[in-house]
């Protein structure tokens, strides 16, 4: 009985190196395909601003009417933190019993009432509030 059948040949010393040897050649060729991509190609697209940020420098927000998502364009103002003005400015109407559309926030000051937002905050935000005085 031929016992080579069915039992793939060993590799010898030489294949091994020659293996070795191929796999090292492909990482180097790989290697400098990715270098010359990102120095030839990456450069060349355009970089673009965030939509949010370029519409925040030119916009202002009333915070007595705007929903959480609008408020979320003010600098620092997280989704969470949209939120709490939000709920701020309708549990204050709903205690008071104030018309849906009621100014509660009536100086940039006022929003010194919501949690979360300090001193420091409120400096950043405020020259992006446009509060109406009606």
């Amino acid at each position: 009985m031929n016992a080579s059948i069915g039992h793939p040949k060993a590799p010898t010393t030489n294949d091994q190196a020659t293996i070795r040897a191929d796999r090292d050649r492909l990482k180097i060729i790989c290697l400098g395909l990715s270098v010359a991509l990102s120095i030839l190609v990456v450069p060349h697209f355009p970089r673009r601003q965030n939509p949010v940020a370029m519409e925040s420098a030119r916009r202002t927000v009333d915070p007595n009417l705007v929903s959480w998502w609008e408020l979320t364009t003010l600098p620092r103002i997280g989704p969470v933190l949209a939120q709490r003005i939000v709920d701020h400015r309708e549990s204050v109407r709903r205690d008071r019993s104030l018309a849906p559309r009621a100014l509660v926030f009536t100086q940039a000051h006022d929003l010194l009432a919501v949690r979360g937002i300090g001193p420091k905050t409120l400096r950043r935000i405020a020259p992006h509030l446009e509060i109406q005085n009606n």
